[in-house]
């Protein structure tokens, strides 16, 4: 009884950690509106999300894991979450593409996930499973049939960051098992954070121009990172938990 009962507090987590993470659309759409460019966006979103993370963890003094997989959740920030949040925005910003077509074409990285976690476990999904993962897969191909030729850049840049959020997430429900949610955010984060805000500094950015643009980056890092993130892993941990 227990363990459902974590099974389903970590469902709904992860669906508020989707509902968080589904704002960065809109925030980033405003934010390119005031001239703010993708080098400069990610910068300050993972940068100020990560200096976030820090503060709460001197607050609160969370347990951090061993150095090898602190080390770890790093390098998968810096790598794959890095690259992954970069693509979106690279499509997001392509001519043609909306905020909300955006989120479709990304939000089929749950079909990654149970791709990937079948050929990990070597077992084949339940039959709904495959069944609502094919009918996703249908419906989106459908929408990028109908796009015109200028959109279609940023399908294929949204496609590639739902495979590596897909890849991401189904490394983090291994790595990040008996791993404190907020000592997770903070090192995942920092990885991406690190990264990110070395690749601004070498190629330079556009910022913020206007109250308007800060206020859509200040979105970004509050609901579409620090939460979408923190929820995540807390997600990650009960439903870990409830498999215990």
């Amino acid at each position: 009884m227990k363990n459902q009962r974590e099974q389903r507090v970590g469902y709904l987590l992860a669906l508020l950690s989707a509902s968080a993470f589904g704002t960065l659309a809109v925030s980033g759409r405003f934010a390119y509106a005031d001239g703010v460019d993708v080098t400069a966006l990610m910068a300050l979103r993972f940068g100020l999300a990560t200096i976030g993370f820090w503060l709460v963890t001197l607050i609160r003094r969370p347990e951090f894991p061993p150095l090898r997989t602190a080390l770890a959740i790093v390098v998968l920030g810096a790598v794959v979450l890095a690259t992954e949040v970069t693509f979106f925005f690279m499509g997001l910003h392509e001519p043609g593409m909306t905020a909300g077509l955006a989120e479709t074409l990304f939000f089929i990285f749950p079909a990654w996930v149970v791709l990937m976690s079948a050929l990990a476990q070597r077992s084949w999904p339940q039959l709904a499973v495959v069944i609502a993962t094919v009918v996703a897969l249908t419906g989106v191909a459908l929408t990028a049939g109908d796009l015109n030729a200028s959109a279609k850049l940023g399908v294929v840049y949204l496609l590639i960051a739902s495979l590596l959020y897909g890849f991401y997430v189904t490394a983090s429900g291994h790595l990040l098992q008996g791993v404190n949610p907020l000592a997770a955010s903070t090192l995942m984060t920092s990885g991406a954070g690190a990264s990110l805000v070395l690749f601004a500094i070498l190629e330079g950015g556009q910022y913020p121009s206007s109250a308007a643009g800060w206020l859509s980056v200040a979105t970004a890092v509050a609901i579409g990172t620090f939460a979408s993130y923190a929820l995540l892993y807390a997600a990650l941990e009960q439903i870990g938990r409830a498999h215990v």
